[in-house]
């Protein structure tokens, strides 16, 4: 049996909070020529979570940072790959 062990992020939401974030999965775009992050974020108070997308960049120092996708376009490229994540994910096997 394979073991898989979920990478935890931190992330600041929208108010200014760190949360914890569970990566779903990074890949790069070929049409962009950019690596982007899906990770999951617990709603407060709730077994529900919301799935993000950002864009992965390097600081000054080389780090990885996630950043806002800012471009309409490639917020619909990205939107339409993670609603595929989703769905198939929820498809029962």
């Amino acid at each position: 049996m394979e073991e898989t062990t979920n990478q935890i992020i931190r992330v600041i939401d929208e108010n200014g909070v760190e949360k914890d974030a569970e990566v779903l999965t990074v890949f790069e775009v070929t049409a962009t020529g950019k690596n982007y992050c899906i990770y999951s974020v617990k709603k407060d108070n709730s077994e529900d979570v919301n799935v993000l997308a950002s864009l992965i960049e390097k600081d000054e120092e080389g780090f990885d940072i996630l950043k806002d996708i800012t471009d309409p376009e490639e917020k619909k490229v990205i939107y339409d790959i993670v609603s595929e994540i989703v769905s198939n994910a929820s498809t029962p096997v």
